[in-house]
């Protein structure tokens, strides 16, 4: 940082992270010429940041799911193409207060005003997750269905 490099003896760095993928070969730290294995699981610790400002220490990504399956910048496969995602539609369906649902395609914030604060305010590539109170800009904007 700041361009200015320093040197570190290794007695006094800990790795505080370091990730593992599935076919990893490893072997204990303590005995790195020991018995080596392959890496066939891997369980993923996180303190989660609730929007009230809380902290859930210690949840396991197993049990987590991401708010959008797709952004922009994943890479994605379809046969035998490879490709880069370079922008997402959010088609939304909304359960309106009459008890109708309503499908909203190519949904945008200024056609369909999310009301409720958004923990992902300040990211453009969220602008809608399941549980979201939203609002119409007109009638013309809701496909009903029952």
């Amino acid at each position: 940082m700041h361009e200015m490099e320093q040197v570190q003896s290794i007695n006094d760095v800990k790795v505080i992270d370091r990730g593992f993928l599935h076919g990893d070969y490893v072997a204990s730290a303590s005995d790195p010429t020991g018995q080596v294995g392959v890496v066939v699981d891997i369980n993923v610790s996180v303190d989660l940041l609730a929007p009230d400002g809380s902290v859930v220490n210690n949840v396991s990504s197993k049990g987590l799911k991401r708010v959008r399956e797709f952004v922009v910048g994943d890479y994605v496969v379809l046969g035998p193409w490879l490709g880069r995602v370079d922008d997402v539609m959010d088609n939304v369906t909304v359960l309106v207060d009459d008890g109708s649902v309503c499908k909203v395609l190519g949904a945008e914030p200024l056609r369909l005003e999310p009301i409720s604060k958004s923990f992902f305010d300040e990211d453009d590539h969220f602008p809608y997750y399941p549980g979201q109170r939203v609002r119409a800009s007109s009638s013309s904007v809701f496909k009903h269905s029952r």
